[in-house]
Formats: C-alpha cells, sequence, structure tokens
C-alpha cells in the first residue's frame, strides 16, 4: 500500500466514528491539497473492508480569480470520470474586504447545505502540516488564546448553518494534518493528477503567503522536522486544553449561573476560592466556550480585568464594557454578564444590579436592607418561622447536587405558572400579569423573583394576585424557601 494512503487510513481508522460512516462530505477546490486527498479518498473506499461507503464531493467557487470556473470544470469533469455525486455553489456576491474570513463564513455555509442534503453528519477537508504551521504562525503574530495554541484539529465537532438558518451537526476530519506540502506534490507528480494553481497565493498582500513563503522555509531551514515538531506541540496544547475544560466543566455550575439569553452570573467567592492559576484557566475557558461568539474576539487586558473584578474587595459596584453591547456589571459577591442591547426598553427597564444567587442551605441571605430569604430544611423550619414568612414555598433538593436558585427582578419575556378556577395551569407574560392588576411601574419593578437554573418563575416576592401554583408540594419538599421583610423580622 502507498505510504501516504497508509497514513490516511491510519487517520480514519484512529477516528472512533468511522466504522459506522457511510457517507462523507469532502470540500474539493481543485488544488493539489485537495485533488490529492480524494484520490486518496477514493483508493481509501476501495478497500474490501470500506465498502458501502461514499464520498461526496462539494465545491465551492468563490469567484474571486478571472480563472476560477476553470477550478469547477476540473472537479466537475474528475468526479464524472470516477462517478461521484458532487455539488457545486457560488458566492453570489464575493466580498473584497475581509475577504478571507467572509470566503471561508460562505464556503462553510454551503457545506452544511451539502451536509444536509445529502443526509451526512461527516466533513473532511484537506488541510496538511503546512496548513498547520501557517495558521499557529499567524495566531502567533496576531495574539492567541490558551485553546488557539491548539492549531487545527484532526478531529473535531461544530453545528455548521445552512443558508437558511438550520443548523447541522458536524465531525470535521482532517486525514492529511501530518502530511506536508512537499509529500502531496511528489504523490501528484508520481501519478500525474491534474490540478489547479491558485495564483493568489503567489500575492504578497496577504499575510498568509508571506509566512507560507518566507516564515516557514526559514524555520524548516533551521531544522527539517519543524512541521512534525508543531505538529506534535499542538497536539499537546489540544490535550493540555481538553484536561482543563474536562475539569472547568465539571465546577461550572457551581462558578457560573447561566441566564439563557440574558447572559450569565458569576460567583465571586467560589472563584475566589481557587488558585490564580486555575482561576485564570477556568476564566479563559469560560470566554472561549461560553462568551466568544458574542464578544467575536478578546484579549489578555479583558482576562485580567474579569479576574481584578473577581479579586478586588476594595469597590463592592464596578462595571466594565464588552464589545457588541456585552457588559459587566459587579455587585458584592456577584458579577452579572449581559447585552445591553436585549434588556429592557425605556418602558420597561429596571435595576441590573438586583441579582442575587442562592447556592446555599440554611442560612439567611440579605438580598437588600429590607428582605431577607433562605433555604431551610424542612424540619428546621419551626411553627413561629412559618407564620412570620410573608412567602413560603416547597422545595425538593438533592443535596449532592449544585444549589442553583437565582432571585432577581423582571426580565423580557418573563412568564408565570398560572392555575385557573378549574385546576387548569398555563402560562402568561409577567408584564401582562402585573399591568392587569394596575401595579404601578415603581412596584413591578421592586418584585422579586425566585427562579431554578432553567430560569423558571418558582415564586413572585411578595406575591402577586394570582393564582401561582406551587411545583412541589409540601409532601414532597425536603427544603422550605422563606422570604421576610423587615416589619417581620423585627417582631422575632
Amino acid at each position: 500500500m502507498e505510504a501516504l494512503l497508509k497514513q490516511v487510513k491510519a487517520s480514519f481508522d484512529a477516528w472512533p466514528q468511522w466504522q459506522q460512516t457511510d457517507k462523507l462530505v469532502m470540500g474539493v477546490s481543485g488544488g493539489l491539497d485537495s485533488m490529492v486527498l480524494l484520490d486518496l479518498m477514493i483508493k481509501l473506499l476501495a478497500l474490501k473492508e470500506n465498502q458501502g461507503k461514499e464520498i461526496i464531493v462539494a465545491h465551492f467557487n468563490h469567484h474571486l480569480r478571472s480563472d476560477a470556473d476553470l477550478d469547477a470544470s476540473l472537479v466537475e469533469s474528475f468526479c464524472h470520470h470516477h462517478q461521484l455525486t458532487y455539488f457545486i455553489g457560488e458566492w453570489q456576491e464575493p466580498s473584497h474586504k475581509n475577504t478571507e474570513s467572509l470566503a471561508r463564513e460562505a464556503r462553510y455555509h454551503f457545506f452544511a447545505n451539502v451536509l444536509a442534503a445529502s443526509q451526512s453528519q461527516v466533513l473532511v477537508t484537506a488541510h496538511h502540516s503546512n496548513d498547520l504551521a501557517e495558521t499557529l504562525m499567524i495566531r502567533l503574530i496576531r495574539g492567541t488564546s490558551f485553546k488557539g495554541l491548539a492549531g487545527i484539529r484532526r478531529y473535531s465537532q461544530r453545528i455548521l448553518t445552512t443558508d437558511q438558518g438550520q443548523g447541522v451537526a458536524t465531525d470535521l476530519v482532517r486525514p492529511l494534518l501530518s502530511i506536508s506540502k512537499a509529500e502531496l506534490l511528489d504523490y501528484a507528480e508520481h501519478f500525474k493528477l491534474e490540478y489547479r494553481e491558485d495564483s493568489t497565493n503567489s500575492s504578497r498582500h496577504h499575510l498568509r503567503n508571506r509566512v507560507r513563503q518566507d516564515l516557514l522555509p526559514w524555520l524548516e531551514g533551521e531544522n527539517p522536522q519543524f512541521l512534525a515538531n508543531l505538529e506534535s506541540m499542538t497536539q499537546a496544547a489540544a490535550e493540555a486544553y481538553q484536561a482543563n475544560f474536562e475539569t472547568y466543566m465539571a465546577q461550572e455550575d457551581q462558578l457560573v449561573l447561566a441566564l439563557g439569553e440574558n447572559g450569565w452570573i458569576l460567583d465571586r467567592p467560589t472563584w475566589r476560592q481557587l488558585s490564580a492559576s486555575r482561576r485564570r484557566t477556568f476564566l479563559t475557558i469560560f470566554i472561549e466556550e461560553r462568551l466568544i461568539a458574542d464578544l467575536g474576539s478578546y484579549n489578555k487586558r479583558l482576562l485580567d480585568q474579569l479576574d481584578q473584578l473577581i479579586c478586588d474587595t476594595a469597590s463592592p459596584n464596578q462595571g466594565l464594557n464588552l464589545p457588541s453591547e456585552w457588559y459587566v456589571q459587579r455587585n458584592y459577591d456577584q458579577i452579572r454578564i449581559f447585552n445591553r442591547s436585549k434588556e429592557l426598553g425605556p418602558e420597561e427597564s429596571v435595576d441590573d444590579s438586583d441579582f442575587q444567587p442562592l447556592t446555599q442551605l440554611n442560612k439567611w441571605i440579605w438580598v437588600d436592607e429590607c428582605h431577607r430569604v433562605g433555604i431551610f430544611r424542612k424540619e428546621q423550619v419551626s411553627h413561629k418561622l412559618l407564620s412570620e414568612a410573608q412567602c413560603v414555598l416547597p422545595l425538593n433538593i438533592d443535596i449532592k447536587q449544585p444549589i442553583n436558585y437565582l432571585l432577581r427582578h423582571r426580565q423580557p419575556g418573563d412568564q408565570i405558572r398560572l392555575q385557573d378556577a378549574s385546576g387548569r395551569i398555563f402560562h402568561k407574560k409577567l408584564a401582562r400579569v402585573m399591568i392587569d392588576q394596575k401595579l404601578p411601574k415603581n412596584i413591578r419593578n421592586q418584585i422579586w423573583l425566585l427562579v431554578d437554573r432553567q430560569n423558571q418563575i418558582m415564586a413572585c416576592l411578595p406575591n402577586i394576585k394570582a393564582a401561582h401554583p406551587t411545583i412541589v408540594s409540601q409532601e414532597f419538599a425536603t427544603y422550605l424557601f422563606l422570604y421576610q421583610t423587615i416589619e417581620q423580622i423585627s417582631k422575632v
């Protein structure tokens, strides 16, 4: 078996999903890399153990060169000759600004279209070891993150989006990552493979071309094993990131309270219990996995600022502006991260600082100078305490799991569970309930809401005049949520 075919076969054999995969969509540009891989894939699928698997070719014409149609013609002719199913897409409105990024976005939308149409979940691309080196060098030049040091991964999973906005869960496989450009060129010459040269690759306008033409040859001249060494380093970085990611995910419930579209709350006391190195590593992972899609990018300065908000004890209330209208607001032991554009409008504005995560049991927590709340074991609550509480809510809590309740004021789209006279349970917008009851705006904005980790409203404090059924019956409750006002407390 030819050497490159052995390496490609080894890449797929090491991929856990290979045996049950029957269709693979492969991105083919018509250039050297993708034409060599396509030829290797045809040979791979011709092996007896792989019969029944199908390659579906996807070519995207960016229309950025006058001869781009010749690329499509070559791919189409090759597919006809080998009787392969193929799709050809076109960039209808090519952009000459931020071209590389926008072209990639358009191309991957097309790949998602092909994956959806062919009912496949696997996308194969021809990235090789030189691509890996170029990408990492560019990231180091421009600045990168812990996750960015992992470079291009041989196996990864992504949600690609079609032109219609449909999400497509996709396994990405890059079987050439251990193979150099020179090896691909030797293969093409040996088997007399036809491929197209991209004339823009010789231009020095793009940073990637300058890295390819100047930096990488110099580095390989210093050490011929540079590409192999770089692949080993990125693999070690990927494994280190994954190990820290798994550790972070095991603790995320204690560190972060998700508010759905309304952002997140970081629990400062829990973050401060971490060592400095682990806290900063976890903050990096939180940004990479939760915030980066909304922010677009971040730098070390943002990481330092978030870390300072967690650790600084001098000023209880601080704020921080983020890109894309996101904002960080610290209020005592909580740091809330939210998008200002998704907040309530002028008619429905509320105080953003009024958020209080409830993560401890059997302890009173003051939410302001007039109100306190607590979650107490049912057996420990006396009849006197029950009679003095303005609100009592039964809860069924498994103490082996993180305690994640939140006390907050209302937000856009809040809905409350109600019950009519016949016992029917339904949901209604909280704003409409308050308006129907003719509650003044200042009263509406002062009402507290107890919500669970799914952001479901469990209680209004004080209670509004509506039949709001409890989710857990008193009979099955293990804990009781209590709410008291200062007037009631003064009687104790």
